[in-house]
């Protein structure tokens, strides 16, 4: 890995530091693999849009097979889930 020094953002009128920092998630094809392929993001009944793709020479390949039994995933809304393209409900603020 190469060493990165701080630079000067300018943000509006601000002047800010920005430092380089270490990623505390998970790095690599194999965590992230691990992370997901027993996820209930990766339950049959999600979209395949909606699911982590793994890419190879430029063309999607099959994500490796889960190894426990998947969870059907918890909706917050279940009013908001795309099922073939449907409009999203606009978010309230």
């Amino acid at each position: 890995p190469g060493i990165c020094s701080s630079r000067l953002v300018v943000k509006h009128t601000f002047l800010e530091v920005c430092e380089p920092a270490w990623s505390e998630g998970a790095q690599g094809l194999t965590e992230h693999i691990e992370r997901y392929r027993n996820c209930p993001l990766m339950h049959a009944t999600v979209p395949d849009q909606f699911k982590p793709a793994i890419f190879a020479h430029g063309a999607r390949i099959p994500f490796p097979e889960p190894t426990l039994a998947i969870r059907r995933p918890r909706l917050r809304h279940p009013e908001d889930v795309l099922l073939g393209g449907g409009e999203a409900r606009p978010q309230q603020v």
